[in-house]
Formats: structure tokens, sequence, C-alpha cells
């Protein structure tokens, strides 16, 4: 079991504990961590390009381009009917 202080710093927890669209928590999820720890640290944390970059030890442009892939990810998986979600979606392996 995670002390409070450990689930505090875990983004995954924080997003978890939130109260979230059942559909959007479930497309987040689903996003490898590549692409959640930017968008996470972007949106729920508020930190910059340059934060971020330090934080994960990547490139602004690569915190960039991840940031665009993950909202791009989630607007085709959120907008997509239930029926064809399932056939349509984007294999994990391919977003990282």
């Amino acid at each position: 079991m995670q002390s409070e202080s450990e689930s505090l710093q875990d983004p995954q927890v924080q997003l978890s504990s939130n109260e979230f669209d059942p559909e959007l928590l479930h497309a987040l999820q689903k996003l490898p961590s590549s692409l959640l720890n930017p968008l996470l640290l972007r949106e729920l944390e508020d930190l910059t390009y340059d934060e971020i970059a330090a934080a994960l030890s990547i490139p602004v442009g690569t915190v960039m381009s991840r940031l665009f892939r993950a909202r791009k990810v989630l607007r085709e998986r959120l907008t997509k009917t239930p029926l064809n979600r399932s056939k349509s979606e984007v294999p994990d392996n391919e977003l990282q």
C-alpha cells in the first residue's frame, strides 16, 4: 500500500482519485505512460513545457509531440461511437 505522500506524487493515483467521466478515465488509462505522464503534468499540474521536459528528462520538442499525440488519440477514442471504437483503436504499441 502506498503512503499518502507517494500517492500524491503518482499521477495515475491522482487521476483515479478525482471525479472524471468514466469514458475519459478509461481512455486515459489506455495511454502508454510516455504519452500519459506529459499530458497529466500539463493538464492537471499546469506545468510549462520546459518544466515537463525537466521533470521527465526529455527535450521540449518531445514534450510538444507527445502532448499532441496524446490529445489526438484521446480525441479519436472519445469521439468514436461505441460500436466503431473497438474496431478502429490504435494499438498501444504504435503510440510509443
